[in-house]
C-alpha cells in the first residue's frame, strides 16, 4: 500500500513541478494572442516557431519533473525502486503523449526522452543519498 501511494504522490509531485515549470515558461516565452490551442495545426506552427530557449525548457521542465517525481516517491519507499521506477515511466508516457497531441521536432522527442530518464535516476538516486557511480569523485 505504501508503494502505490508513494507512486501516487510522486506522479502527483511530477506533474506540479512540470505545470510550474511549464506555467514559467510561458511567461518567458509567451504564446502569440491569435494561437486557437484546439487547432491541431495551429499548435504544430506555434511549436515549431518556439524558439531553442523555449523548446529546451520544456526538456527542462519534464526532467525537473521526473527527478522531483522520483525524489518524492523514493523517500517515501526507500526499500523499493517500483515506485520511481513507475513515476519516471508515467514521466515518459506524458513525452510521447505529448509529442502525439503536439508534434515535436524528433530532437525534442529523443532529447526530452533522455532528460526524463536521467532525471528520475538522479531523483532516485538523491531520495537514496548513494554516491555517484565513481565514488563521488572522491580520491
Amino acid at each position: 500500500m505504501r508503494s502505490f501511494l508513494a507512486t501516487i504522490v510522486g506522479i502527483l509531485a511530477a506533474a506540479g513541478v512540470v505545470f510550474v515549470m511549464e506555467s514559467l515558461g510561458h511567461m518567458l516565452f509567451p504564446p502569440s494572442e491569435e494561437l486557437d490551442l484546439p487547432n491541431a495545426q495551429a499548435m504544430a506552427a506555434y511549436v515549431s516557431k518556439q524558439p531553442l530557449p523555449a523548446k529546451l525548457w520544456l526538456v527542462l521542465s519534464w526532467s525537473m519533473g521526473a527527478t522531483s517525481g522520483c525524489f518524492v516517491a523514493s523517500r517515501i519507499v526507500k526499500e523499493s525502486a517500483l515506485p520511481a521506477v513507475l513515476v519516471g515511466a508515467f514521466m515518459g508516457l506524458g513525452v510521447f503523449s505529448n509529442a502525439y497531441a503536439i508534434p515535436h521536432p524528433i530532437w525534442l522527442i529523443a532529447l526530452g526522452s533522455l532528460a526524463v530518464l536521467m532525471g528520475a535516476l538522479t531523483g532516485y538516486r538523491l531520495a537514496l543519498g548513494s554516491p555517484a557511480p565513481n565514488g563521488g569523485g572522491k580520491a
